[in-house]
């Protein structure tokens, strides 16, 4: 899940993950962790207008998946949604 919020003192997006003990042991919390980040700035680097908009995001995973195409198919559909 994705909470975007537009925040004008912003110069840029931030990201802010959220991964609790549900989703598993501290190894694959930091992994997916790592994967969300990545995902991130390569979504950063291919939008330009992105890369402008003052918008704070929270994404908060609900279960494990090290799936590098499942989450980025995942949070660049919502990251369109939280901007449209």
């Amino acid at each position: 899940m994705l909470i975007a919020q537009k925040d004008e003192k912003l110069s840029n997006p931030l990201l802010g993950i959220v991964a609790s003990k549900k989703i598993g042991n501290a190894v694959q919390r930091h992994r997916m962790t790592r994967l969300v980040r990545n995902i991130y700035l390569d979504i950063l680097e291919k939008n330009s207008t992105f890369k402008n908009s003052p918008t704070l995001l929270e994404y908060i995973s609900f279960e494990y998946c090290d799936s590098y195409a499942t989450l980025s198919n995942e949070l660049s559909e919502q990251i369109e949604k939280a901007l449209a």
